[in-house]
């Protein structure tokens, strides 16, 4: 048959497209899908198929492999080595076919052992503490949303279980601002292969998916895009508005256009998406279980020498992973366990379980001697929910962040410096005489110091640390540290 005459003028040319996938696809099926738009938006769907990011198996292998390879070198900047004695992975999702696809190809093309992966039978591991490393793995990080959810819940059943433990999330893909989101809020490491930015969606009038148009058309073929979506999903754009363009050979993620998964109200989708199994969630009731089993022990606890010096331990728990890494530091440099009457002092890194109060209901149960080291920012009344949910907990609100004991007049003398903090020239002055600046422009100015790729370098960080540290406020710390585990 013959195709309309705006499909035959492009068929050699959507051929072309077509025969680059590395999925077979049959011409005829990809132009039944194009033909679902009106004749007069033609170019919509072409730019469509000229713009997806289809994957291979063997790109997705590849990516698999990167992703193994950040692993264990962000592992190893910690002094925290991946061994399969150590460490347990599993797929993301409440109900996520493609976690837990991806989980076994992530295992098969790095060699790693099925007994490596979490299941009922491997949860005694994590109650032993033989497990250092519990690592997710997905396909996509596209909000953060549902990663962050998890973590959280994770946390919240691992460290009374094992407070030590670190979590890491690895994906083929990922957005900039979701990854960077996980790092920021929740307690993991996040990292991806191929990581993308808004500019890799249709969501940025600046995508090359827009190329040749003038501003005005831009914005009216994303509406478009946005009016075909919204036919066979609630968001025309995808899950979180996203807007992304990744098909891989075994589903497409609900972040891409649904005009090219969807298949509701009758629309024909060009790749589908699959159906869905269990992931990680699958684990969290045995995990629940575990826990309370462990409630059950603490509350009828063996003899132990708890006073004793040489056996105390104190958890400190934090809420960032730049947090950790500080403290982490001056216990070692300014031997605060001996300072404090402690043979050891763990800083762990809660993220967004510091809200969880059945988390704090079980640290109150399995462990007697934790402090709780907080940034100040809070509005007034998330920090009295907070100190709620800590009951009696010693808490030690920084002020209002590790920030505070850095020499900020010494940073800013340092052109590098003034060069990163240009926005913040107009404190100069107030840092120069000791004035209070406000609490979200010392966040701000801690995020681009402290949390950059500069400093993703232990060593990096512990120089920057060391030259910058006001020692005279650290001792101030331990000396309120003391008063608190006192009680005073």
């Amino acid at each position: 048959m013959r195709y309309p005459d705006y499909i035959e003028k492009r068929l050699s040319e959507i051929e072309k497209i077509v025969s680059k996938w590395p999925v077979k696809m049959n011409i005829d099926n990809v132009v039944q899908w194009m033909l679902q738009f009106e004749p007069e938006d033609h170019d919509l769907p072409f730019r469509v198929i000229k713009n997806l990011n289809v994957l291979s198996f063997e790109e997705v292998n590849t990516a698999l492999e990167i992703a193994f390879s950040k692993l264990n070198q962000r592992a190893a900047r910690n002094s925290n080595k991946i061994t399969h004695k150590n460490t347990l992975f599993a797929g993301v999702g409440p109900a996520a076919k493609s976690g837990s696809m991806i989980s076994y190809h992530f295992r098969v093309i790095n060699d790693i052992s099925e007994d490596n992966f979490i299941d009922s039978s491997t949860i005694h591991l994590i109650k032993n503490k033989d497990v250092k490393n519990i690592v997710l793995v997905d396909d996509v990080i596209a909000s953060g949303d549902t990663v962050i959810k998890e973590i959280n819940r994770l946390t919240e059943l691992v460290v009374p279980l094992n407070p030590e433990i670190k979590i890491f999330v690895l994906s083929i893909c990922g957005f900039r601002k979701a990854i960077e989101r996980i790092n920021e809020e929740s307690a993991a490491h996040a990292f991806c292969a191929y990581q993308y930015s808004e500019e890799d969606t249709v969501v940025s009038l600046d995508s090359s998916f827009y190329q040749s148009l003038a501003h005005e058309k831009r914005q009216l073929l994303r509406d478009k895009i946005i009016e075909y979506g919204k036919i066979t999903n609630k968001s025309g754009l995808g899950y979180y508005g996203i807007g992304a363009l990744i098909v891989f050979p075994y589903n497409t993620p609900n972040c891409t256009l649904p005009i090219i998964w969807g298949d509701r109200n009758g629309w024909i989708p060009l790749f589908r998406r699959a159906g869905r199994i269990s992931g990680i969630t699958g684990i969290f009731d045995e995990l629940d279980k575990t826990v309370e089993e462990k409630k059950v022990e603490a509350r009828y606890p063996k003899e132990k020498e708890k006073d004793d010096p040489a056996t105390r331990l104190l958890h400190m728990y934090v809420e960032g992973k730049t947090d950790e890494r500080f403290f982490d530091y001056i216990i070692e440099r300014f031997n605060i366990e001996k300072a404090l009457g402690y043979s050891q002092i763990k800083v762990i890194s809660l993220g967004g379980a510091v809200f969880s109060s059945r988390l704090i209901e079980t640290i109150s149960i399995v462990d007697n001697d934790n402090v709780f080291v907080l940034d100040g920012d809070w509005p007034e009344k998330t920090l009295s929910d907070i100190k709620k949910n800590l009951g009696d907990y010693p808490i030690y609100l920084l002020k209002p962040s590790i920030l505070q004991f850095l020499d900020l007049k010494k940073i800013f003398a340092i052109q590098i410096y003034q060069n990163k903090l240009h926005e913040f020239t107009q404190y100069i002055d107030d840092i120069q005489n000791d004035i209070k600046l406000p609490d979200q422009v010392i966040m701000k100015i801690e995020r681009i110091i402290l949390k950059g790729p500069r400093m993703r370098s232990q060593e990096q960080f512990i120089l920057f640390i060391e030259e910058f540290l006001k020692i005279e406020l650290v001792e101030e710390f331990i000396n309120h540290l003391i008063n608190l585990l006192k009680g005073e």
